[in-house]
């Protein structure tokens, strides 16, 4: 599935970029490669994520601060689709900061999405 990832046209278009993502995954796993993932788009001017879309990445990464940033900037611009993307468990990591139920209660949205969802 990595290698199919890797094949996106993003990708191709920065050398090396394919081999580094395997790289990243194979030395520390999901988390190495979210990590990855979020820096590439932010270097990237050719087709970049929004900030919300990066966010995710970082949260998924482990990062708080990095995607609270994110998203506080996605929030300032309007720029993402909250309703139900907060339910993608990309987001547990954040769930219990209290910076997630502020966000919440900002997009007015159900207190319910700070808590994992049953899978």
């Amino acid at each position: 599935m990595l290698d199919e990832f890797a094949r996106r046209p993003v990708f191709k278009s920065v050398p090396g970029a394919a081999a580094e993502m395997r790289n990243s995954f194979a030395s520390g796993g999901g988390r190495a490669l979210a990590s990855w993932l979020a820096e590439f788009y932010q270097r990237q001017t050719y087709r970049p994520l929004g900030a919300w879309n990066i966010g995710w990445f970082y949260a998924m990464a482990g990062d708080r601060e990095s995607a609270f940033a994110l998203i506080e900037q996605a929030s300032e611009k309007r720029e993402f689709r909250v309703s139900w993307s907060l339910a993608d468990p990309g987001w547990d990591e954040l769930r219990t900061d209290p910076r997630f139920h502020e966000l919440l209660r900002r997009l007015n949205l159900p207190e319910s999405l700070a808590h994992k969802p049953v899978r």
